[in-house]
Parts: structure tokens; C-alpha cells; sequence
């Protein structure tokens, strides 16, 4: 079994402006969170030892996990998940991380 821990999070990605207002789409995401799948399609056994928030958002990182059969060490827990926001002005991104005391950064002994 490979044990996996990092960033999980949710990137929203700006796909276009429809009447003057920015569209995003959100994508599951985050380095390592990406190599737990990765790693998981090479055919090994992945446990994710991050926390994931108990949030919709959170929700939706976990239905990823489990897609690939990888499965949750640690409690989900309350705390909000982290986002990535992926702005566009003029075909230029502009990024900003929202990640203060949310879930991934739980991470105690006892998770």
C-alpha cells in the first residue's frame, strides 16, 4: 500500500463570461491529491492520509478518491476545503489561494 498526504482542494477555474458575469467550474484537485490518483491507475493499493472537509465540496474530493478505490485515513472533519480561484482577464490568469484553517491543514497525530 502507498500512503498519500497533501493538498486536496478545489480549483475554480474561470471558463468564460456569459453576459459580463465570470463562469467557473469546479475541479477537484491539488498536487498530491492528483498523484493519489495517479498512483491509484498504476494499479496500487492508495490510502489518502489528509483530512477532507465534511463540506459539498469536500464531498466531491472524496467522490473522486473513491472512484479509484483509494481510500480515507483520516476523519473528515469541519473545517471548510481549500480553494484555488483561476481568473482570466485578457487570457491572462491570475491565481489567489484561500487555504487559512481549512480542512487539509488539520493534520494531527490522532487524524
Amino acid at each position: 500500500m502507498i500512503l498519500v498526504g497533501g493538498e486536496n482542494l478545489i480549483d475554480f477555474v474561470q471558463t468564460g463570461t456569459p453576459d459580463g458575469a465570470a463562469l467557473y467550474q469546479a475541479i477537484p484537485g491539488g498536487s498530491c491529491y492528483n498523484c493519489a490518483i495517479a498512483t491509484a491507475r498504476q494499479g496500487q493499493d492508495v490510502t489518502y492520509m489528509t483530512p477532507v472537509s465534511e463540506d459539498a465540496l469536500g464531498a466531491m474530493l472524496e467522490a473522486r478518491l473513491a472512484q479509484d478505490n483509494i481510500a480515507l485515513a483520516a476523519q473528515r472533519v469541519s473545517q471548510p476545503t481549500s480553494l484555488a480561484v483561476v481568473s482570466l482577464a485578457d487570457g491572462i490568469p491570475s491565481y489567489q489561494f484561500y487555504r487559512e484553517g481549512t480542512a487539509e491543514r488539520q493534520i494531527s497525530i490522532s487524524n
